[in-house]
């Protein structure tokens, strides 16, 4: 009998299979979960990870194979021994194996199962899981694992109803007070997570399929600044050198759409010159973060005076960038009553203090974040370019997403509809 890892699946990212082969007598295989790997990660011979291997601890993962593999060789003799052999075999083992691992039987417990999966997700959409992304999906389990711990109840893969994430739902949002955006974010999340469990070939409550089972974000209430806003900014003397430097990066961001992460990285090694037709043109050449898309933005605006003028500005950290462009735009007279939310220090009904965006009538200015530039370069483009050259600019692959970006109000919509009417000859 014979032991054998190997990988499977199409693209540069496969998933690593087990199988058992003794002769013509017995022949099964299985998915590992939570292994993926890089082909050129992979020694085919050794059927181990290579050294320096990008994505995992090579020697852990390889330990970790072998243990399994021994724990394959014993259990089958011992099968054989109770002619216990069928084709379940493997999943028992496997499952027996990581029980100890997990905590908990992993093959009917959700709540085991996911916290076992979290501790193995290295690779998401062919790409290295990002820290913010570990980080949201860490937050989103410990609401569920506290849901399970306070109901005094063990989740099963069978018990994820529209029952459940009714109760689920509730005690997020009348004993966390949490608000319908995060409550949608940890809906998404059960879901995500069940299409894994039933991925991995496991039994699971087909219940989150059904449209019941989600819950509406609140649609907030997000600003963009107007060219006048921004021109005006562009005017107002600042108070001191650190309000300059936010103000700069602020104009340039207003100007280029790009998220905070990749905004303030920028440097001269940024720029780049396309030639066209004997004429030559300065772009920002960057691979966004996020997606890992390569985008071309051009200079405009006040950006382009800022960066052909003096440079890039000094980094600052985007903690500070977003307390000083408020700063900045209070300084700016962006005073006008706007509806929105804030995050501010409240008591909850349970008597605790906790962070929470409070929806109300602000100033401008307070509501002004980041990832405003983004908001405000998509509005202030949309209409004035065709929606595939401003995504190609953002780097949106979603038409959906984009649209979400262009926060035009009502009334200007009617404006420029009524414009575009006068102009049609009857």
């Amino acid at each position: 009998m014979r032991v054998n890892f190997n990988l499977k699946g199409d693209g540069r990212i496969k998933r690593l299979h087990v199988r058992i082969a003794d002769s013509k007598r017995f022949d099964k295989q299985m998915r590992m979960p939570h292994y993926n790997f890089l082909e050129s990660d992979w020694d085919k011979k050794r059927q181990r990870l290579k050294p320096r291997c990008n994505m995992y601890d090579y020697v852990e993962v390889n330990e970790d194979l072998t243990k399994f593999e021994n724990a394959i060789y014993g259990a089958f003799a011992l099968a054989v021994i109770k002619g216990t052999l069928d084709d379940a075999f493997l999943r028992r083992v496997f499952n027996s194996h990581y029980k100890s691992c997990m905590g908990n039987d992993t093959t009917t417990n959700f709540v085991m199962w996911v916290k076992g999966y979290l501790s193995k997700e290295l690779i998401s959409k062919g790409r290295p899981v990002s820290f913010n992304t570990m980080r949201g999906n860490n937050l989103m389990f410990s609401y569920l694992e506290e849901y399970a711990q306070e109901r005094k109840i063990i989740i099963y893969h069978s018990g994820i109803s529209i029952d459940f994430i009714t109760d689920y739902i509730a005690y997020l949002r009348n004993e966390r007070y949490l608000g319908n955006g995060t409550i949608s974010l940890a809906v998404s999340f059960i879901k995500k997570m069940c299409k894994q469990v039933e991925d991995d070939g496991i039994t699971i409550c087909q219940d989150y399929k059904r449209s019941e089972f989600i819950t509406e974000a609140e649609k907030g209430n997000d600003v963009y600044l107007t060219v006048e806003e921004i021109e005006r900014i562009s005017k107002t003397l600042m108070s001191n050198i650190h309000q300059e430097i936010a103000k700069s990066w602020l104009l340039i961001g207003l100007w280029t759409g790009l998220r905070v992460s990749d905004l303030l990285n920028l440097t001269a090694d940024n720029i780049v010159e396309l030639e066209k037709d004997g004429a030559t043109e300065a772009f920002i050449k960057v691979q966004t973060k996020k997606t890992k898309e390569v985008v071309f933005v051009p200079l405009l605006m006040h950006a382009k005076e800022i960066i052909e003028g003096k440079g890039f500005p000094e980094r600052i950290p985007a903690t500070n960038f977003n307390r000083l462009i408020k700063q900045v735009c209070q300084l700016a007279g962006l005073d006008t009553r706007t509806e929105g939310k804030v995050a501010k220090s409240v008591v909850l009904p349970n008597g605790k203090r906790s962070k929470r965006s409070v929806k109300g009538i602000y100033k401008k200015w307070e509501l002004v974040t980041s990832h405003t530039c983004r908001r405000s370069f998509a509005t202030n483009m949309h209409g004035k370019l065709d929606d595939r050259s401003i995504m190609a600019i953002t780097g949106h692959k979603s038409y959906d997403m984009f649209t979400k970006y262009v926060k035009s109000s009502k009334e200007s919509q009617a404006i420029d509809l009524a414009e575009k009417v006068r102009k049609i000859e009857f």
